[in-house]
């Protein structure tokens, strides 16, 4: 899950990428506020899938940490795209010129099933230990 997360995000600046590689144009995103868009670029391509990528090694190779990292990273994919997710809702509210609906639904899908993964996961978190305790 780890994996499909990481190229979910990867996914999100494919044209930014080809844009890198063969020169050509940037989203409009870029041309509304580079330094913004760059910071999340940079966040996104340079921390949280390289971060996601290496957790999801250390869980195949069943490394300590990588259960920890684990949660940590799907808090980050559960919290991420529901900020997102409202910022796309407040701006055709706000009249943004940038505001696109089709944007606003898939946000607000991947929010949901994004929310009920983490809710899956961190559930094992909080499940009762069964045994016999006095």
């Amino acid at each position: 899950m780890l994996i499909l997360l990481a190229g979910f995000t990867l996914s999100r600046y494919g044209s930014a990428l080809q844009g890198i590689l063969t020169g050509g144009s940037f989203p409009e995103e870029y041309a509304a506020d580079p330094s913004t868009y760059w910071s999340i670029f940079l966040l996104d391509l340079g921390v949280v899938v390289p971060v996601t990528l290496a957790a999801s090694a250390g869980l195949v190779r069943g490394a300590a940490w990588a259960e920890k990292a684990l949660y940590e990273i799907v808090g980050w994919f559960v919290l991420v795209p529901i900020s997102v997710s409202a910022m796309a809702i407040t701006m055709p509210v706000n009249d943004d010129p940038n505001a696109a609906i089709g944007n606003t639904v898939v946000l607000g899908i991947v929010a949901l099933l994004f929310a009920g993964f983490a809710a899956r996961l961190y559930r094992l978190l909080f499940r009762e230990e069964t045994g016999d305790t006095l």
